[in-house]
C-alpha cells in the first residue's frame, strides 16, 4: 500500500534535481528493487548520502507522519505531524522543510510552483491505499511477448495519466509499452507515441533509469546507436544493479556491429538478475543468429522454466531444434506453441519451413506460411516464406510474386525507421532479386556492407547474389559469413536458391577449410 504513495514522493522530489544539478534523487524504484530497509542499507545499495524515511500510522482515524532525514550513521533532523487527512503533497511538503538547510529559496520556490492540483493529489491519495492502475499495468507489461498484454497494459497506464497528467512513472511504463507492441505488430505510429510520451516523462522526472532505457530502445529502433548507448549507460549509471539496461545496451550493441561486447552485456543481464526470462529468451536469440545452436537451446529451455507458456520463446526453440536436427524435438515444440497460441507468426512460419525444408511437403507449408501473414500481417519474414514455399507449388507459383512484393513493401517501411540497418537490406535486396531487380539488390547489398552486417546477414546476401546470378559474388559473402561464425549447417539447410552453388567446388574446398578451422580450434 505505500508503493504509490512512495513513487508520489520521490517523483515530487525530482523536481528538485531540475533547479539543482547538484542534487540528485533516487527513484523509488531503485530503493525498492535494493530492498533497503535502513539509511545505511540505502547509502551501501544506491550510493545515497542523504535518506529520507517516512512512517504513516493511523492512529485512531487520524494520520501521523514521521519523517527522519538521515546519512548512513545517524538521523540529522525529524519531525512528526499529525493530520486529520493526509495526502501525498502534504508529505512531501513536510520532507522538502526538513530539506531547508539544503536548498535555496529559488529551489524550494520552484518546488511550491509545481505542486499538482488538488484532484491529482486526491487521485493519488487513493492509490496509495489500493492496486492502482500503474500497477496493474506494470503487472500486465511484464508479459511483454504477449500484443494483449501490452494493449491491456497500455489501456491502465492511460488511466493512471488520465487521473494525474504528471505522473512520470506511468508515463515512461507508457512509452516502453509501446515500445515492446512495436516489436509485434511493426506499426510506426506506435513509436511517434512512445517517443512523445517519453518527452513527457523525462520533463516529469529526468532521474528515473525506466525513462532512459525505453529512450535506448527508441534509438536502437532507429539505428541511432550512439544516442542508444549513452541513454542507456546512463539508466546503469542510475541503478547498477538492474538487468534490463544491460540486456537493452546489449541489443544496441548487436544492432552497432560490436557482437562481443553485445554478448557480454547479455550474459551481465544474467548475472544481475538469472530468474528473468527476458534475459535469457535475448541470449538464446544473439546465440542462435551466431549459429551456437546448443547454448541458444539451453537458454530458450531456461526462459521456458520461468515462462511455458511462451509461444514465442516456444517457437525460437523449435526453429532450434531444427537447426540441430533433431525434427520430431522441433515439430512438437512447435506443436505446442501452435496449441497456446494459434495465432503466433513465429510458430507458424517455423512450422512451415520445417515442412518446406526437411518433409519437402510445400502445400502443406504454404498453409502454415498463409496463416503466418494472417497472424502477422506486418512482418515481411511470413510474407517471404510463403513467396517461397508458394513457388514449389505450381497451383500457387502465379501468387508468389505478390507475397515477395509485400516482403518488400513491409521491409522498405522498416528501413524508413532505421535506414541504415543491415539486416533489412539484405533482406531487402533478396527480395528484389527473385523479382529479378538484380541491380537494385546489388546495389542495397553494398550499403549493407556499410553497416557491419553479422554473419546471418551476410547469408542472406549471398543468396541474393546468387539469386542474381553472380555466383563469385555469393561464394566470397559466404566466405566473409563463416569468417563471422556462421555455421555450415545454415547453408547446408538453406533454401533451393543455394543448392547449386552447394555443388560448386570452390564451395566445397571453402567448406573443407570451414571445418578444418574448427577441428584445430577444438583441438587446441
Amino acid at each position: 500500500q505505500s508503493r504509490s504513495l512512495h513513487q508520489y514522493v520521490i517523483s515530487r522530489l525530482a523536481v528538485l534535481h531540475r533547479q539543482d544539478g547538484r542534487l540528485a534523487v533516487i527513484p523509488a524504484s531503485e530503493i525498492l528493487d535494493a530492498a533497503c530497509r535502513t539509511p545505511s542499507e540505502a547509502a551501501r545499495a544506491v550510493k545515497a548520502t542523504v535518506v529520507v524515511e517516512i512512517d504513516v500510522t493511523d492512529i485512531g482515524g487520524r494520520f501521523q507522519v514521521a519523517v527522519d532525514l538521515a546519512d548512513s550513521q545517524q538521523i540529522l533532523t525529524s519531525d512528526v505531524r499529525v493530520y486529520e487527512a493526509v495526502s501525498p503533497e502534504q508529505v512531501a511538503e513536510l520532507v522538502v522543510t526538513l530539506l531547508k538547510g539544503q536548498l535555496d529559496s529559488r529551489v524550494r520556490a520552484a518546488f511550491t510552483r509545481s505542486a499538482p492540483a488538488a484532484p491529482g493529489v486526491d487521485v493519488l491519495l487513493a492509490q496509495a491505499l489500493q492496486e492502482t492502475p500503474y500497477q496493474q499495468a506494470r503487472t500486465a507489461a511484464e508479459r511483454f511477448d504477449q500484443a494483449q498484454s501490452l494493449r491491456k497494459a497500455i489501456s491502465l497506464y492511460n488511466k493512471a495519466i488520465d487521473a494525474a497528467p504528471d505522473y512520470a512513472a506511468a508515463r515512461a511504463g507508457l512509452g516502453e509499452a509501446y515500445l515492446r507492441l512495436y516489436y509485434h505488430t511493426r506499426e510506426a505510429d506506435l513509436l511517434v507515441l512512445a517517443e512523445k510520451s517519453l518527452e513527457r516523462a523525462l520533463q516529469g522526472d529526468d532521474t528515473r533509469p525506466g525513462v532512459w532505457i525505453s529512450l535506448g530502445m527508441l534509438h536502437t529502433m532507429k539505428g541511432d546507436v550512439t544516442k542508444a548507448q549513452e541513454a542507456l549507460k546512463y539508466a546503469i549509471q542510475r541503478d547498477p544493479s538492474g538487468s534490463q539496461a544491460h540486456r537493452e545496451l546489449g541489443l544496441a550493441y548487436e544492432r552497432a556491429g560490436l557482437r562481443a561486447e553485445a554478448e557480454a552485456e547479455f550474459r551481465e543481464g544474467i548475472r544481475l538478475q538469472p530468474d528473468s526470462w527476458a534475459n535469457h529468451s535475448d541470449l538464446g536469440r544473439f546465440l542462435a543468429a551466431k549459429g551456437l545452436y546448443e547454448q541458444a537451446a539451453e537458454e530458450f529451455l531456461t526462459t521456458l522454466k520461468q515462462v511455458p507458456d511462451n509461444a514465442r520463446a516456444l517457437a525460437s526453440l523449435g526453429g532450434v531444434y531444427y537447426y540441430l536436427r533433431r525434427w520430431d524435438q522441433a515439430e512438437a515444440t512447435l506443436n505446442r506453441a501452435i496449441q497456446i497460441n494459434p495465432r503466433s507468426g513465429a510458430a507458424l512460419s517455423n512450422m512451415g519451413s520445417l515442412h518446406y525444408y526437411h518433409y519437402r511437403n510445400y502445400a502443406v507449408a504454404a498453409d502454415f506460411h498463409a496463416r503466418a501473414t494472417e497472424a502477422w500481417p506486418r512482418d515481411y519474414r511470413v510474407w517471404y516464406n510463403l513467396g517461397l514455399s508458394r513457388e514449389a507449388v505450381p497451383a500457387l507459383q502465379p501468387h508468389a510474386a505478390a507475397a515477395y512484393r509485400q516482403a518488400a513493401s513491409l521491409l522498405r517501411d522498416e528501413l524508413t525507421v532505421d535506414p541504415g540497418n543491415p539486416r533489412s537490406l539484405v533482406r531487402l535486396a533478396d527480395c528484389l532479386a527473385v523479382l529479378k531487380d538484380a541491380a537494385g539488390a546489388r546495389a542495397l547489398i553494398a550499403t549493407a556492407l556499410e553497416h557491419k552486417p553479422g554473419s546471418e546477414d551476410l547469408r542472406i546476401a549471398a543468396k541474393a547474389e546468387e539469386q542474381s546470378g553472380n555466383r563469385s559474388g555469393a561464394l566470397a559473402l559466404l566466405q566473409r559469413a563463416f569468417d563471422a561464425g556462421l555455421s555450415i549447417s545454415a547453408v547446408e539447410q538453406d533454401s533451393p536458391t543455394l543448392e547449386q552453388l552447394r555443388k560448386d567446388s570452390r564451395y566445397a574446398a571453402m567448406v573443407k577449410a570451414v571445418r578444418a578451422k574448427t577441428d584445430k580450434r577444438r583441438e587446441s
